[in-house]
């Protein structure tokens, strides 16, 4: 797009062409005009005088477009980099759930193998058993599923680089680093310079490069032609010229410009309607990562470990026969839910920054750059 603006500015800044004219009268007519011995021969050349600053409106209209479309790749391209860095949360948070698959599956296994010598020892019925079995598929299948899913997502993480090979990328990264913080000001002070509203800036100096061409376009051109013309019949030749001048020129493109003015004002209301949507977005997102990373503080420091005390207690108790195989299953999917809250909150955080990056252009995670 840029090479074709970039063709089109240089017709732009093409002055008008000349024209080359060959004019023959009085020929091939009858009595004394019947051959060319009367002919009026005239060569000109002519061409049109820009009135209104013509040439330097155009080209100042192909620069507006080259700026606008600049922006839009800058825009666009926090599109592809947030989009990109989402995926690569979304497999980072994958493999962390694999990981905690995995270890669930092996938990599954562990407490099979105990009620089954629970049961041969006849302190626990042959149900128990049937129970931790199903429940050790379960969780294998589980595991299973997952590992499915990074596998979709790191495919999917490839596709930004262009690879479509099941090439198998390890996704390194820790999803419980939030990085820098900024207050709610400060990044709402930010979105006014992102390139999220850098377009409509764009926007508003591309159609100023439109009124001012429609204003140019107001006054007419002057057009001349100078030229020699041959009077066969006294063998003599003599100069013409002509000038040819509109009147009332000022009377044109008004309903034109008038529609230009009115879609300038039409890109001022859009602006503010797209700033109060970014600021509701920006909110949302400052919100939803200050609350994330509260919670997962809390979960690591909290919940996860008096959940897996509790498993403890739990696990001596049911091996001494003092609580029931329900109690040890709820007590171990609890802190299994547990950590799988803390990896998605984790992750609700990260995308949270990416929605800010993308709105502000500023990177606030390790290991990305939004510029």
């Amino acid at each position: 797009q840029d090479e074709a603006l970039n063709a089109r500015r240089e017709t732009a800044s093409l002055r008008p062409p000349l024209e080359f004219g060959i004019e023959v009268e009085n020929f091939a007519g009858s009595g004394v005009t019947q051959g060319f011995d009367e002919a009026e021969i005239t060569v000109s050349l002519s061409s049109v005088i820009e009135l209104g600053s013509k040439r330097s409106a155009r080209i100042a209209l192909m620069d507006s477009k080259a700026g606008k479309l600049r922006a839009e790749l800058r825009s666009g391209a926090l599109d592809v980099l947030g989009g990109m860095t989402s995926q690569f949360i979304t497999a980072l948070a994958l493999r962390e759930q694999l990981s905690l698959a995995q270890e669930s599956s092996a938990l599954a296994s562990r407490t099979s193998l105990t009620v089954q010598q629970r049961v041969e020892a006849g302190v626990a019925a042959d149900a128990e058993l049937l129970r931790s079995q199903a429940l050790e598929s379960q969780a294998k299948i589980a595991a299973e599923r997952v590992s499915h899913q990074l596998d979709v997502a790191v495919v999917g993480l490839g596709v930004f680089w262009g690879s479509r090979e099941r090439t198998p990328y390890d996704v390194e990264g820790d999803l419980f680093d939030f990085g820098q913080d900024k207050t709610f000001p400060e990044l709402w002070e930010l979105v006014a310079s992102s390139p999220a509203v850098r377009v409509f800036a764009s926007e508003e100096r591309l159609k100023d490069a439109e009124i001012r061409l429609a204003e140019s376009r107001s006054r007419l051109d002057i057009r001349w032609s100078l030229g020699v013309r041959r009077l066969e019949g006294i063998d003599e030749n003599a100069l013409v010229g002509s000038l040819q001048i509109p009147l009332f020129s000022g009377r044109r493109n008004r309903g034109e410009l008038a529609a230009f003015r009115s879609e300038r004002a039409e890109i001022e209301v859009r602006r503010e309607q797209s700033l109060n949507v970014l600021y509701a977005r920006l909110y949302d997102a400052y919100a939803t990562r200050a609350q994330s990373i509260a919670a997962v503080q809390t979960l690591a420091d909290e919940t996860i470990p008096a959940l897996t005390s509790a498993l403890k207690e739990t696990q001596s108790a049911y091996d001494a026969g003092l609580y029931s195989y329900l109690e040890l299953i709820a007590a171990q999917r609890a802190l299994i839910d547990a950590k799988q809250t803390h990896i998605a909150t984790a992750a609700n955080a990260l995308q949270a920054a990416v929605v800010i990056e993308q709105l502000t252009g500023i990177p606030l995670q390790p290991g990305t750059d939004a510029g």
